[in-house]
């Protein structure tokens, strides 16, 4: 599925896209805002396909990405800004031996939770995890206003090449929080 070059708002819920085992998902270059719940949404699925979400506007919405489990998920390129949630969100993932994802290069600002936030995450056999040359600011979250990772296991995690500042969380960590265990850091 491919979904290009399009305005995506005033959706009353959020966008889906759910691509079955094998296919992949491509949001590129859209304009994606107001929209009542998350900008783009996907939910947990047991056989996930692919997903990639590139160069893209997305703001104004609940949350801009809130994400399920994907086989490959690749967030590149965009523009994630003013949303009433967090900026980019994950919950509760058990993923594959095979599992990526991928946040790199991306704008992330003035969201009203934490701009990146990774709860609750787990693998077999260490799947990846890479947080690579994003610029993230100006957020506002209760606990790690730019960056929340908690409670993320057996994953193999790359840090690196990250901007953030001017971050602010109502609890603990500003910038960023981490709540790394069993996995491989860079």
């Amino acid at each position: 599925m491919l979904f290009r070059s399009s305005n995506i708002n005033n959706i009353q819920t959020s966008f889906s896209c759910e691509p079955e085992p094998g296919d992949e998902c491509y949001i590129y270059n859209n304009t994606i805002s107001n929209n009542g719940g998350a900008g783009l949404t996907t939910v947990w699925d047991p056989t996930p396909g692919n997903i990639t979400i590139d160069s893209n506007t997305i703001s104004n919405n609940g949350t801009g990405i809130s994400l399920g489990s994907h086989l490959t998920a690749v967030i590149s390129n965009n523009t994630i800004t003013n949303n009433s949630g967090s900026g980019i969100y994950l919950y509760d993932q058990s993923w594959q031996s095979n599992s990526s994802l991928t946040i790199s290069g991306n704008t992330i600002s003035h969201n009203n939770s934490s701009g990146i936030s990774l709860d609750n995450l787990s693998g077999q056999n260490a799947p990846t995890v890479s947080l690579t040359n994003n610029i993230i600011h100006d957020n506002d979250g209760q606990y790690g206003g730019g960056i929340n990772i908690f409670d993320m296991r057996d994953v193999s995690f790359t840090f690196e090449g990250n901007k953030v500042f001017n971050n602010t969380a109502s609890v603990s960590s500003g910038g960023a929080r981490f709540f790394i265990a069993n996995n491989s850091s860079t």
